[in-house]
């Protein structure tokens, strides 16, 4: 059984994520710094976000703006949970072929110095979900 029920909790915790990261001074500086436009394909369920990373702010996009993504990230939603958690192996998902990239790989490695800055904002995000589920 997949972690989230519907696409509205992906938004609301992995969108969640990002827009909670905008007030935070180490993660939203390395965010804006990335200056690109993510789209995340989520399945499982099925939900696309698009994150704007850079100035003037970091933010989740509505999802009829007609952006061109920089980067997509293609994963099932429990790969999106596990990866933010600190506790799935990006390089070992890709080579499994459970999380795709589309777009230039010199763009991802950008994203990377912001990753583990986000770990304990969605650490705190997801709390409440887990002791509601436990």
């Amino acid at each position: 059984m997949p972690y989230f029920v519907d696409g509205e909790e992906v938004r609301h915790y992995l969108g969640g994520m990002f827009e909670a990261a905008q007030q935070d001074p180490v993660a939203g500086a390395k965010l804006r710094a990335a200056d690109l436009v993510v789209r995340y394909v989520f399945t499982d369920p099925d939900v696309t976000m698009t994150v704007r990373l850079g100035e003037p702010r970091v933010e989740v996009l509505s999802e009829d703006l007609p952006t061109q993504p920089d980067l997509t990230i293609s994963m099932s939603a429990d790969d999106g949970d596990r990866f933010w958690r600190g506790k799935l192996n990006a390089a070992l998902a890709l080579a499994r072929g459970q999380v795709s990239i589309d777009g230039p790989p010199h763009k991802l490695l950008k994203l990377i110095p912001a990753a583990k800055s986000l770990y304990p904002i969605y650490s705190d995000l997801i709390a409440t979900k887990d002791t509601s589920s436990s």
